[in-house]
């Protein structure tokens, strides 16, 4: 085993290809010139350049809680400034400025609901409700009769 291991590390050193990421795109870096890297991140996929010294990255797509309207799962935010749009793996596309359009007209969040219920409760506290009027008459014609 330590003789196939040597023997392999030899040809490694007298080799001379050189390494090449699995993850390069056609993309140079527009700071140094080099090929970027896709890199999957938690929150999405990233071009970065692989000259740490360099530090280039760019978004590419961005998973987030934006749900479809269609088939209700997560939409990816892809591009970049005014082009931004959301996509779904169902095909349904929109762009960022008309979401925003769409979720401003949308009906009351869990906040204005719980605002709205809190104000109701307000109005009960100040003034009685129609039964509680219409039990207190009919309690003073019992004690007057």
């Amino acid at each position: 085993m330590r003789q196939f291991a040597a023997r392999l590390v030899a040809q490694v050193k007298a080799s001379d290809a050189a390494y090449r990421h699995d993850n390069q795109t056609r993309t140079p870096c527009p700071d140094c010139g080099k090929y970027l890297l896709r890199v999957k991140t938690k929150r999405g996929e990233m071009l970065v350049c692989p000259d740490r010294e360099c530090g280039y990255r760019r978004s590419v797509k961005q998973t987030t809680n934006a749900r479809c309207p269609n088939c209700h799962k997560r939409m990816e935010l892809r591009g970049e400034g005014e082009k931004q749009l959301f996509a779904c793996v169902c095909g349904y596309r929109e762009k960022l400025s008309d979401f925003k359009k769409r979720r401003a007209q949308k009906s009351a969040g869990k906040g204005d609901v719980r605002r709205y219920l809190a104000q109701q409760e307000q109005r009960e506290e100040k003034g009685s409700s129609a039964l509680a009027e219409q039990l207190a008459k009919w309690m003073a014609q019992q004690k007057g009769d």
